[in-house]
């Protein structure tokens, strides 16, 4: 990890201290084969806030997770008929879907997805809906493969940690689900991120985020609080960002480190293509955005 170190507070609190303290950590941690994961996505728009809130287990190279946007339900509700739609397509529970994530593709099963491609598009599907994350990118003319490569699901989650910068801040001892860590705080600048800190495809989308930031005026750096465990293992990792009128907070929590859980990909069968099926019902939209985000200098 990049980023230099300044001055040395070895005091249980406060002080400064070498950016090697979470690449160790990092390291540790993404050889992890399994571990439980609970995020919550704390979100303000233009003074409206609300949360997305996801939670399960990662292991053997796959995860499943639960997502709930029920308070999504709030902003829709100042919208017209967005309400009534919403209880047509099962109410609260319509907020509500589970995904797998197997490889480099992610299966997402809702029930109102089902009923609106039902409704909307006379369309029958099966439960799950799989995107190839790599097929998707190659649409878009970016190469994610890197990200991937040998990761265990603990990689990605913990990848903010490798592209900190700077002095990291010992804030201190604190317990985190009864488990003994080390708070520390540390810089995300976005416009600046070391080379070779993350998987190619992840940098040059942190730089791109950075270059629009800057054109737009928007600050560029962002608090990272991380909290290691005695073990050397991250416990909890909370990101926070604002930027023109919106301001977003992630909190994952990581626990059960080592505990197997059997997650089982559904058949085929019971699987639909939805990069195929957005072609369908929308030819040419999928190159239309990536168009778009070329001319924007989102992707090559």
């Amino acid at each position: 990890m990049a980023g230099g170190a300044i001055g040395c507070g070895s005091s249980d609190d406060g002080g400064t201290t070498n950016l090697d303290v979470l690449e160790q950590a990092a390291s540790k941690t993404a050889k992890q084969q399994s571990f439980h994961m609970a995020m919550t996505m704390d979100q303000t728009v233009m003074g409206q806030a609300f949360s997305v809130v996801s939670e399960g287990d990662y292991s053997g190279g796959k995860g499943r997770m639960t997502l709930d946007f029920g308070s999504v339900a709030k902003l829709l509700g100042a919208v017209p008929g967005a309400s009534d739609t919403l209880q047509q397509l099962g109410g609260a529970n319509a907020l509500k879907a589970t995904m797998i994530t197997d490889k480099t593709s992610i299966l997402l099963k809702s029930d109102a997805m089902k009923k609106a491609l039902k409704q909307y598009a006379n369309k029958d599907v099966a439960d799950w809906a799989r995107l190839d994350v790599l097929k998707l990118g190659k649409t878009f003319g970016i190469d994610l493969s890197s990200i991937f490569a040998g990761s265990s699901g603990s990689e990605q989650t913990i990848a903010y940690m490798r592209a900190l910068t700077g002095a990291l801040d010992k804030i201190g001892a604190e317990k985190i689900a009864g488990v003994d860590t080390t708070h520390y705080r540390g810089t995300l600048d976005v416009a600046n991120i070391p080379k070779g800190a993350v998987p190619p495809a992840m940098e040059k989308t942190f730089k791109q985020l950075g270059a629009a930031l800057k054109k737009s005026g928007a600050p560029t750096k962002s608090p990272v609080d991380v909290w290691v465990g005695k073990d050397g293992l991250v416990r909890r990792q909370v990101v926070t960002q604002k930027f023109q009128g919106v301001s977003q907070k992630i909190t994952i929590n990581l626990s059960d480190y080592g505990k197997a859980t059997k997650i089982t990909v559904p058949p085929a069968a019971q699987q639909f293509d939805a990069i195929a099926l957005a072609d369908e019902l929308a030819p040419g939209a999928l190159g239309m955005v990536a168009q778009a985000m070329k001319s924007g200098g989102l992707a090559p």
